[in-house]
């Protein structure tokens, strides 16, 4: 993507036939659905439907959503639903450093002006694995619905395991970070403000 393009605000964006996701690489067959969903925007929709009595979380999963959207339209140039284990490592990648900075980050600023950017910049550890369990739900949600075939971020949280000994518990936002099994749980500010 170039510097001199800008992000907007998912719903003001109008992709390419394409990148909406009706014929993803990992679509399940339709008569496994269980959703009234003909493409990506549409499951995203149904998931973050779920959450519609708790806006704390709604407002998390539909920005880190948001930003996958963008990311995978713009970087990627696929749908949500053809991305690739690699493509998800690589988003995470980016969470951590959001580049071209002058096209992904910059101050806060409301949604409607041309300065509005998804990120002000790099964010933390914490909030990547945060933004991870956002979209793992999103994709979870897919995978059980029907709509797709498989959760490709399910393989990248199994290595990562291994690697850095980080172990998932009943709850999808509890991590070992270390082998002395202490167990961190991460909130996000609105959580804490509520």
């Amino acid at each position: 993507m170039s510097p001199e393009k800008t992000i907007r605000p998912l719903i003001e964006i109008s992709p390419k036939p394409e990148l909406l996701g009706s014929n993803g690489l990992y679509r399940a067959p339709i008569e496994h659905l269980q959703i009234t969903a003909n493409n990506d925007l549409e499951a995203m929709s149904a998931f973050l439907s779920e959450y519609s009595e708790s806006p704390g979380t709604l407002r998390q999963y539909t920005r880190e959503c948001e930003r996958l959207f963008l990311w995978a339209w713009t970087e990627c140039e696929k749908s949500v639903s053809s991305l690739t284990r690699q493509d998800f490592e690589g988003y995470m990648n980016f969470l951590a450093d959001p580049q071209p900075a002058e096209v992904w980050c910059g101050p806060k600023a409301p949604r409607t002006t041309d300065r509005w950017r998804p990120f002000v910049g790099p964010i933390e550890e914490k909030a990547v694995m945060g933004a991870v369990a956002a979209i793992n739900s999103l994709m979870t949600y897919w995978v059980d619905s029907g709509y797709v075939t498989g959760n490709p971020l399910g393989l990248i949280r199994q290595r990562r395991k291994k690697l850095r000994g980080i172990t998932d518990t009943t709850s999808s936002q509890q991590w070992t970070l270390d082998q002395d099994s202490k167990v961190e749980r991460f909130l996000d500010s609105d959580m804490w403000n509520a």
